[in-house]
């Protein structure tokens, strides 16, 4: 099974996504699918400026991949004008 957690710290709302491995890996297009599928169905229509913060792993959310969705999604989604992304140090996640 694999997970990923989003946690909106304005509403204090948990979203977790799962799969099995029948579905799909743990890489950067289920990564970068799962955050899009967040922005698209959860994140207020009233928000401009969304800050994600995640781990360095290259395979997952440090590559071009999730970085094109990102930018796809501040063109695609109304309202929102930036996504910034920061990264936890590595070695303490």
């Amino acid at each position: 099974m694999y997970s990923i957690t989003v946690y909106d710290q304005v509403t204090a709302d948990g979203f977790c996504y799962v799969w099995n491995e029948t579905l799909g890996e743990r890489g950067s297009n289920e990564i970068r699918s799962m955050l899009y599928l967040y922005i698209n169905e959860h994140l207020s229509k009233e928000t401009k400026h969304l800050v994600i913060t995640s781990d360095s792993t290259v395979a997952q959310n440090r590559n071009q991949y999730v970085t094109a969705m990102m930018m796809y999604a501040v063109q695609t989604t109304p309202n929102l004008l930036s996504i910034q992304q920061k990264y936890l140090e590595p070695g303490h996640t």
